[in-house]
């Protein structure tokens, strides 16, 4: 049995992480070392002492048999739903902005690993179901699943994390065996949101909504729903956009579509990215000698911005290899969840999997300006022990399932 499990330990992913994390600690160095705040040039000390309690979350993750995780989904997904309600309750000297729980030094954000207990819930839900009938019943279960934890993490009020919970779920369906006509019903509303600021667009939308629900011919109570929700939507956005969304939401999205409006203000960090990466080039100008980073002009350098100190550093060929650890890690990850006999587990690897491209995605589009500010980091780089702990975590999880792929 030690034998079996041993050789179906995935040492190509541990190593992968491995030398990300062990990286990323180099590279917040690198991007605090000139700050003149003590406090900001420590933190990659801090990061050293995360991941210290990563390896430990890692290996108790991979430790614990997925049966028990089946059993306790439900309570993990209502432990962390506490823990995220919590934050609007407790007194402001022990939380902070209503996203992390402050303990003397250390500070934690629930929502961190309460994508897990999400991925948990739902993967739980599915692997009881058979989703591919598309039954609204059916399908209304996990959208409330993800929707409770994701509209605690907007109210916080934090956009980024909130998406993550949303990009959890449409995988997840595919996996589960949801065909991709009805998974793009599903995804509609949100295609809608963005194209219902142009009426032109918004109406092309329709049309092609429509042609496809004649196509499909699906039950007549799916296709009052499509179009229930996504008139509704298409309608709502405008109001919502201007009474909902948050002054600075607002103009991350407009500094998105053109950060030259605002050099100065929201346009600001993404300019200063774009210029960190080109001034990279192709071998970039060496550990420790990024000017952008050492003159301080890129905020946040450290967390949502990391990736443009490698590319200034470590140019483009440093940059390709970081993104092709990353596409091993994603592809070992996926290799695992095809593997797996168990349903459930392999629904949670998909979820796992989904988390970290979504982050690296977005993450990564910030830096070159082809994606609007959300504040997400990048898996591994980024400052954050929340998040690294997370991550470690859920590659325990992907460890765990690899091991045992073959049992039901």
């Amino acid at each position: 049995m030690a034998n079996r499990r041993l050789r179906n330990f995935d040492f190509v992913l541990s190593v992968s992480v491995i030398i990300l994390a062990c990286f990323g600690v180099l590279i917040i160095f690198s991007a605090t070392h000139t700050n003149s705040s003590p406090a900001e040039r420590s933190l990659y000390q801090k990061q050293i002492v995360w991941l210290v309690i990563g390896f430990a979350g890692l290996a108790l993750m991979s430790a614990i048999p997925h049966k028990i995780f089946y059993l306790l989904s439900y309570i993990m997904y209502l432990a962390a739903l506490l823990s995220l309600a919590g934050l609007f309750f407790v007194p402001a000297s022990f939380s902070e902005a209503f996203r992390w729980y402050r303990i003397g030094p250390l500070s934690f954000q629930p929502s961190e690993l309460a994508k897990i207990a999400t991925i948990f819930a739902v993967a739980r839900y599915l692997s009881t179901r058979e989703i591919e009938k598309g039954k609204l019943g059916d399908l209304f279960v996990p959208l409330f699943l993800v929707a409770v934890p994701a509209l605690l993490v907007l109210r916080q009020p934090d956009l980024g994390t909130a998406l993550v919970f949303v990009a959890i779920l449409f995988p997840m369906l595919y996996w589960s065996g949801l065909g991709v006509a009805r998974l793009f019903f599903l995804v509609s509303p949100g295609v809608n949101v963005l194209l219902s600021f142009n009426w032109i667009a918004w109406t092309c939308f329709m049309f092609v909504l429509f042609g496809s629900l004649y196509v499909v011919k699906p039950k007549v109570s799916i296709i009052f729903a499509v179009v229930l929700v996504n008139v509704s939507v298409g309608l709502a956005t405008p109001y919502l956009w201007n009474n909902v969304l948050h002054e600075y939401q607002r103009k991350r999205v407009i500094a998105f579509v053109n950060p030259e409006k605002d050099p100065l203000g929201m346009g600001y960090q993404v300019i200063q990215s774009k210029v960190a990466v080109g001034s990279g080039s192709f071998t970039g100008k060496g550990f420790l000698q990024g000017t952008q980073t050492k003159l301080d002009f890129l905020p946040k350098q450290h967390t949502d911005f990391i990736f443009a100190v490698v590319a200034e550093e470590f140019g483009f060929l440093g940059s390709v290899l970081i993104l092709s650890i990353f596409g091993l890690m994603v592809y070992r990850g996926l290799r695992i969840a095809a593997q797996v006999r168990n349903s459930y587990a392999s629904l949670v690897a998909i979820g796992v999997v989904t988390v970290f491209v979504f982050h690296i995605v977005v993450n990564i589009g910030m830096t070159l300006g082809i994606m609007p500010v959300v504040g997400l980091p990048l898996p591994f780089l980024s400052y954050g022990g929340s998040s690294l702990l997370a991550n470690m975590c859920m590659v325990g999880l992907l460890l765990n399932i690899g091991v045992r792929r073959y049992a039901y």
